[in-house]
């Protein structure tokens, strides 16, 4: 029998099971983790609430790095151990690594010297603005301080992903999601004669969390058999290393902030609207990640099985794990939809019983049930790009679906046209439709002409 960390044998269904499902729980986990903090933000009250919305495009900037450099790391890695190549699989860890570093440090930095303008341009002039904008405030800054933690999980999940290994991440995220549950009410409340952080409260708890992460995961890094022969000299970096790096993380990292991008003009918009509009949003993008989560398990696995399957050269098989992937999210999805369009109401309540904002919430879970199938199949064209080593389109498709044509589309429909909060909703599902169609045949095409493996030069 192989081992599990080799997934160029054996059953591809069954290995999709065995790295979707832990992958699957974990981030449900995450999504958790962040629901305890739009409901405490909540409790402090409806502006805290909007605010966190308001600084989710800005938090979504560290994730959308960490994301990145975890899917590089993930690729790279996977493709290493197919061709049998654990030095260059081992050298990678290191230079990642000190690539997080790195790289965390001077997003910090420019995030602080940023973050104000930008929420006060994404907040404008409503009546809430100000107290909104200085509750965004408090909680990104301090989030951004703790950049580097963030990309050195992100990276050390896509190490253990990349060998078969996707319950670490999943047993970590339960443990600090259960964490955040107790830090966040005490340190945002000031219980056990803590002092009262408010908003800050809640960020400070996420970074603590982060912190623990890392000590859960380094260990099972470092046990890891293709690790037996780590030297730190891997961790010095190198010119050729830190070129290479980025030609695999920043296409993800592009595309995850062209969600963030995405987000930033879709509230724009809200706002002008209707600012509970906002509120409405931030909660209801939490009920859809929530939903849907089964489509980041499946599509780390895809990752994984698929990069270490092309590595070793076996094509049919990473095209079976594509379409094994698509079959299982399709599927999976009617679930999902079901319960977006029966529980919507119910579902929404829980975190704000405002009939107004539940109202607006209820038309956008409509639109993500539309939107899920098309979800499904562009996430895992984006997957397998990354897994095969081709995520040059990455970012540009990303960009154009996420953030440039919703872009348009709502000047269309929501300036010249005055379609109002429907034509948000609208170029949201047209966006996604048309890139969706573009990925599918690029991908085709990619897998027709397969090129000769390029593993990056140390």
């Amino acid at each position: 029998m192989a081992a599990k960390d080799d997934l160029v044998t054996g059953d591809l269904g069954a290995h999709v099971r065995r790295l979707a499902i832990p992958t699957s729980v974990g981030f449900f986990f995450m999504i958790m983790f962040n629901i305890v903090d739009t409901v405490v933000a909540g409790f402090i009250d409806t502006n805290a609430q909007a605010g966190l919305a308001f600084a989710f495009p800005m938090f979504f900037a560290i994730i959308a790095v960490s994301a990145g450099i975890g899917q590089a790391s993930a690729g790279m890695i996977a493709r290493a151990r197919g061709a049998r190549q654990l030095r260059r699989a081992r050298y990678y860890v290191g230079q990642t690594a000190a690539y997080c570093v790195a790289i965390g440090i001077l997003l910090s930095l420019i995030g602080s010297v940023v973050i104000g303008p930008i929420l006060k341009l994404l907040v404008g002039d409503s009546p809430n603005a100000q107290a909104q904008y200085e509750y965004a405030l408090a909680y990104t800054l301090l989030i951004f301080w703790a950049a580097p933690m963030f990309h050195l999980v992100s990276m050390l999940n896509g190490v253990l992903a990349a060998n078969g290994n996707t319950t670490t991440f999943r047993n970590s995220v339960i443990v600090t999601t259960l964490l955040n549950i107790i830090l966040d009410p005490v340190l945002a409340f000031g219980w056990l004669g803590l002092p009262k952080l408010g908003i800050a409260g809640i960020a400070l708890a996420t970074v603590i969390a982060q912190a623990v992460q890392i000590m859960m995961l380094l260990p099972a890094t470092v046990k890891l058999p293709m690790m037996a022969d780590f030297r730190r000299i891997f961790f010095v970096p190198r010119r050729i290393a830190f070129a290479a790096i980025p030609k695999h993380s920043l296409p993800p990292t592009l595309h995850m902030l062209s969600i963030g991008i995405g987000f930033m003009i879709i509230t724009y918009y809200l706002a002008r609207l209707d600012d509970m509009a906002v509120a409405a949003y931030g909660i209801t993008i939490r009920i859809e990640q929530l939903l849907l989560i089964h489509t980041i398990g499946l599509n780390q696995a895809l990752l994984a099985i698929a990069g270490q399957n092309f590595g070793a050269r076996q094509m049919e098989r990473v095209k079976e794990a594509h379409h094994i992937v698509i079959r299982y999210g399709i599927m999976m999805s009617v679930v999902s939809i079901a319960i977006m369009l029966g529980l919507g109401n119910q579902l929404i309540w829980l975190f704000n019983r405002d009939p107004h904002i539940i109202e607006l919430g209820v038309q956008y879970l409509v639109v993500a049930s539309i939107l899920s199938m098309f979800y499904v199949v562009a996430h895992s064209c984006v997957a397998m790009m990354q897994a095969i080593g081709k995520p040059a389109l990455i970012g540009p498709l990303g960009a154009l679906r996420l953030a440039v044509l919703p872009m348009i589309f709502c000047i269309i429909l929501v300036k010249f046209l005055d379609w109002g909060i429907d034509g948000v909703w609208t170029s949201l599902v047209v966006s996604n439709v048309i890139v969706t169609v573009i990925l599918v045949l690029i991908v085709r095409f990619m897998m027709r002409v397969p090129e000769p493996m390029a593993l990056p030069a140390r």
